[in-house]
């Protein structure tokens, strides 16, 4: 009784609080970036925690797994409707079933059946209910909303990517289990198994490859304000680099949380090149450019990286999924780059979805199953020991966040 007394204190507690936080805003102001403050947030990890053990507690064991081997089908629902363009057809208000048949160029069966699906899904939902298809109306909820492009914080180039590129890995996994160094997504789209097999197919693809910078960029900007608060960034750096930091969105927010900093916004010839145009056309950033040089260079070439050395104290060398990209070989390559420039009592800090023992979020392992897909992995702590202690690094610290990720605090001895 004691526990479900504390269950529904908590619920009522985070709905009041949410109420509170959205007063006010309209469904495109909200930002969905600033995080929690830290009890709500570990208030919402206990309830839905507490909420999945009701939930399975009641559940016959065959239609938990059952659910859980549909949820494809969920994804691929939704992203459907995303490349219809369906909620940017509801953009300006509800339509009705014919109208959004006679623009994607369904048929009215088809879209009757794809709608009734994502109102199940919450996508949508009904406006009008009529016994006629054709004249019965939908609208956007949140989530069909958070599917448009034009939304500041969409997530349709996120699950566009996933499906259109990683997806095809999923089915060859089962066949690449007993050898650590095979890739499901090379096998799939007939490339050399190797962890760059992914980045030679955006290469021949600059249409993904654009999507998926898209699909970063949006997960930036769902994530970063809880790295952004969550670490001490003005207390510890003097100068960040951000090795391998693409448009640079996350070295903006903690420039700005460290204004007497300096940035340095490392990456390939072509990714400085777009990040350089995106600084100068977006208005949050233009400000900030007198603090940031630009740098190109290739953090698997070790003699000739062009990663800079600095003589200040405090400098920062950070990286954001970018290790997860690669095998231990490679990243060690790309730890003793970076080693190799920084100094005694530099840090090194990495943030990305850390596996922990025992783990309480099944999202993370799942992650790192992800990234086997294409041929990196995310690592323990214990994992990262090891390659640290090959190039003179220790860690100190692991930071939590209101967020997927954690942020690995090492500094060079």
């Amino acid at each position: 009784m004691r526990k479900i007394v504390l269950f529904f204190t908590v619920f009522v507690i985070i709905i009041a609080v949410f109420l509170f936080q959205g007063k006010n805003q309209t469904k495109d102001t909200i930002n969905y970036s600033n995080p929690p403050p830290w009890p709500l947030f570990i208030g919402i990890q206990y309830l839905l925690r507490a909420s999945q053990a009701i939930t399975d507690t009641f559940t016959p064991p065959a239609i938990k797994i059952l659910s859980a081997g549909l949820q494809i089908n969920r994804v691929n629902t939704i992203y459907t409707c995303a490349k219809l363009e369906i909620p940017e057809i509801l953009e300006n208000g509800p339509k009705s079933g014919a109208e959004i048949a006679k623009i994607t160029g369904m048929s009215n069966k088809m879209t009757r059946r794809l709608m009734r699906a994502c109102v199940a899904l919450g996508v949508f939902r009904d406006v009008l209910v009529t016994k006629n298809d054709e004249t019965r109306t939908y609208e956007n909820t949140e989530l069909g909303d958070n599917l448009r492009a034009t939304h500041p914080f969409s997530v349709k180039p996120m699950l566009s990517s996933s499906v259109e590129d990683t997806q095809h890995g999923w089915v060859q996994f089962s066949k690449h289990m007993k050898d650590d160094n095979s890739i499901p997504f090379a096998a799939a789209f007939g490339y050399p198994h190797s962890p760059k097999s992914i980045w030679q197919y955006f290469d021949d693809n600059p249409i993904q490859r654009e999507q998926f910078d898209k699909a970063m960029t949006s997960m930036d900007a769902i994530g970063n304000g809880a790295l952004q608060e969550d670490f001490e960034w003005s207390k510890k750096c003097n100068t960040i680099v951000d090795v391998g930091g693409g448009r640079g969105s996350l070295l903006a927010l903690l420039l700005k949380v460290a204004p007497n900093a300096k940035g340095v916004l490392f990456d390939l010839p072509v990714a400085i090149e777009h990040a350089k145009g995106y600084w100068q056309s977006n208005q949050d950033y233009s400000h900030l450019n007198s603090r940031v040089e630009f740098v190109q260079g290739n953090f698997l070439n070790q003699d000739e990286s062009g990663l800079p050395k600095f003589v200040e104290t405090n400098s920062c060398y950070i990286t954001k999924t970018v290790l997860h990209d690669w095998d231990d070989e490679h990243t060690l390559q790309i730890l003793k780059t970076i080693t190799r420039v920084m100094k005694k009592g530099d840090r090194f800090i990495v943030i990305e979805t850390i596996q922990m023992e025992p783990e309480t979020d099944p999202l993370r392992p799942l992650v790192d199953l992800h990234m086997r897909v294409i041929g990196g992995q995310e690592r323990t702590p214990e994992e990262f020991e090891i390659l640290y202690n090959q190039v003179g690094l220790r860690i100190v610290e692991i930071h939590p966040t209101r967020s997927l990720y954690m942020i690995v605090e090492a500094i060079k001895e």
